[in-house]
């Protein structure tokens, strides 16, 4: 059986670099049909979702129940 994939977004906090903003996260939903199980994936972050402009480093993200770890550098969001 094949996975099913789904574009989704969630409202997310960000931490760090003494900062804390709040934010969109978009990701992939995959779940496996019939079996009830659902991981989120892909999680990608753009500036203008973001609600301050953030200074590039280090920085935790709080989303859907999750912490996710994530860099921003020369102005882009990255997995470290």
């Amino acid at each position: 059986m094949a996975s099913q994939r789904q574009s989704v977004s969630f409202s997310a906090i960000i931490k760090g670099e003494g900062q804390e903003a709040t934010c969109r996260v978009s990701a992939t939903k995959v779940s496996l049909p019939g079996s009830g199980a659902v991981a989120y994936v892909d999680y990608f972050i753009r500036d203008e979702d973001v609600s301050i402009a953030l200074p590039d480093g280090h920085y935790q993200v709080f989303v859907n129940g999750e912490t996710q770890t994530v860099v921003r550098r020369n102005g882009f969001w990255v997995s470290p």
